[in-house]
């Protein structure tokens, strides 16, 4: 390397000793042909330089007023020759002053080329502020209905729970975009690997299974070594489940830094913990190749992920969510795990679910059945604990999806109310396993009578079918309710998802009458969200979830009304009800069915269908 370049190279190492920013070399002063050195670690956490040539100015390449700078790697001391995931964020130096960071690629790329953010756009971030823990927008997704077939479910694992991550390079586009960022995934099981790496790969990360440990000590780490070139990860999680998404330092001004040279997830104000690496090599690939790193300690925030960087300041203690996973078995046995993670509306979900699908994996251990009774308490800062509890049944693992679904579901209910944003103290999840499938499913419901007078009770015969086993029929009463006015009652037998699928409200409580509504709901907890008035009545709302491992026996009958808010209007003419439904400003929705009475059945196992039968009240 030509003399001049490796003293440039000596005096900003000495320089960095200040920590203070090198001055930088304009976009409108780049043109082709000019050649520098951009620095990068390509083992341990020693920073290189490797020589470039510029080859041009890709105008408005991100955007209006948003140019790209083309360059060319002319040797590095690997002689490998390769522009990989992890370099973003790599700054290119002219004359010794920062142009600013490679982050730009292609797949099956022949020739080293790569794409250079200019370190203006990249400075720009220092002049935003915001609120890191974001609004409601963003959650919209949760509340469309899960998808029914199971195939369909892995896929969308990580939208539909709250993971609402744009796409920031596709697998499948040959066109020039940001270099994925190695997310380095440890302690996943390989049995969930394969949804948690799809939903991944999907939002344009590059997740690599296996790696990432590292040292997980508490407080924050000495951070004078990081210059410019240095490894640098935005941590997602660390203990039990490590996530970390590995990058390079672009830009250092005492405590203020840039890095990667394109989003994380483009996504604005953030929390991120930042923490130093360790590069463990570059793995070469025809279609993409990356770096392999080890997780180091936390040094300080991020901050900022906007579209040309994210930003942070070293020194600041990022606030990490504690959580606990224990998992007793059948017979005996019990495994447990703990982790931390950031809590940000973006990464807490699919961080969530990933360690549910990492502990039920491994307690799973390849059964082809099993039934799990979970239950789950997030612990909130000013509110109560948000409760999710209930039983998930099958085969082939697909209980554990379920169960991994379930939750986060419910918690991205919580970040989507209207009210509060709310902030994460702990999560604990206690959950039992067995390895045979405990589910029946209602076949059969029949009366000794088809009439009855109100204060009546009749006496009920359901018969049921276990998963693998013989049918079995139980008996009851049903009290027909005083209410019950003369016409037809509906005697219903169902399982909890059936009640929620066509429930608009969640059932009231201290046995007051329960109105559903005729729409399909795959979830329930939204409609019955829609009416609270305080975040207590929402969390209140989510808790009141119909647990389903017992079967519930109602007594309905029609109704041709509405539901006004809290009011339930049963009986409206229909000039009425047409008139109040088409008021936009009401909170309106309708009511086809009003339940006079609910009883709870055990079953041990978790209840499937449903069954219905009518009564004729004189």
């Amino acid at each position: 390397m030509p003399f001049v370049f490796r003293l440039a190279f000596a005096l900003a190492l000495i320089a960095g000793a200040s920590r203070a920013a090198p001055p930088i070399f304009p976009l409108k002063n780049v043109k082709p042909g000019l050649r520098g050195e951009c620095r990068t670690t390509f083992a341990g956490d020693r920073v290189q330089p490797f020589p470039f040539e510029v080859l041009g100015v890709g105008k408005d390449f991100a955007g209006p007023g948003r140019d790209i700078i083309w360059c060319k790697m002319l040797d590095d001391p690997t002689k490998q020759m390769v522009v990989a995931g992890g370099m973003s964020g790599s700054p290119c130096f002219i004359e010794g002053r920062n142009m600013g960071a490679l982050a730009y690629g292609w797949l099956f790329n022949k020739d080293p080329i790569f794409g250079v953010q200019p370190i203006e756009s990249m400075l720009e971030l220092f002049e935003f502020r915001g609120n890191a823990r974001g609004g409601r927008s963003f959650f919209s997704a949760i509340r469309d209905p899960l998808p029914a077939r199971p195939s369909t479910a892995l896929r969308r694992l990580g939208t539909l729970t709250g993971f609402p991550l744009p796409t920031l390079a596709s697998a499948a586009d040959t066109s020039a975009g940001p270099l994925p960022l190695p997310l380095e995934i440890g302690g996943l099981p390989a049995l969930a690997r394969e949804p948690v790496g799809r939903a991944l790969r999907e939002a344009g990360f590059f997740p690599i299974f296996g790696g990432g440990g590292g040292k997980a000590a508490q407080g924050l780490d000495d951070p004078s070594d990081l210059v410019p070139g240095s490894p640098l990860t935005g941590v997602l999680a660390r203990g039990d489940l490590n996530m970390a998404a590995t990058g390079t330092l672009t830009w250092r001004d005492n405590d203020r830094v840039l890095a990667f040279g394109h989003p994380f997830l483009g996504v604005g104000a953030v929390a991120i913990p930042m923490g130093k690496a360790e590069i463990v090599g570059i793995v070469s690939s025809y279609e993409r190749s990356f770096k392999m790193a080890n997780k180091g300690p936390l040094v300080g925030l991020l901050t900022q992920d906007r579209m040309s960087a994210v930003a942070g300041f070293l020194g600041r203690v990022p606030r990490m969510v504690p959580m606990t996973v224990r998992v007793t078995r059948e017979g005996g046995g019990q495994k447990s795990s703990a982790l931390e993670f950031c809590d940000n509306k973006f990464f807490t979900l699919p961080v969530y679910q990933t360690a549910l699908l990492q502990l039920f994996a491994n307690v799973m251990e390849r059964s082809e059945e099993g039934t799990l009774a979970l239950k789950s308490e997030v612990r909130l800062k000013g509110a109560s604990p948000l409760v999710f509890e209930d039983t998930f049944a099958g085969e082939r693992g697909m209980w554990a999806i379920d169960a991994a679904l379930g939750p986060s579901r419910q918690l991205g209910e919580l970040y989507a109310n209207d009210f509060v944003q709310p902030e994460i103290e702990s999560i604990s999840v206690e959950a039992a396993f067995r390895p045979a499938a405990h589910q029946i499913v209602i076949e059969q419901l029949s009366a000794d009578v088809l009439e009855a007078r109100p204060g009546e009770s009749v006496r009920l015969r359901a018969r049921f079918r276990p998963w693998r086993g013989a049918r079995f029929t139980r008996e009851f009463e049903v009290r027909i309710p005083e209410e019950a006015k003369s016409g037809e009652v509906q005697i219903v037998l169902a399982d909890a998802a059936q009640l929620r699928r066509f429930s608009g409200r969640a059932s009231s409580r201290g046995g007051a009458s329960v109105v559903f509504s005729g729409e399909d709901d795959a979830w329930g907890a939204s409609a019955a969200t829609a009416s609270a008035r305080a975040l207590d009545e929402v969390i209140l709302a989510l808790n009141d979830r119909r647990p389903s491992d017992r079967a519930y026996l109602l007594v309905t009958r029609a109704a041709e009304g509405l539901n006004l808010g809290e009011r339930h209007l049963p009986a409206l003419p229909a000039s009425v009800r047409k008139l109040m439904a088409a008021d936009s400003t009401a909170d309106t929705s309708r009511l086809s069915t009003l339940i006079l009475s609910e009883t709870q059945v055990p079953m041990q196992a978790r209840v499937e269908g449903s069954r219905s039968l009518t009564l004729r009240i004189p």
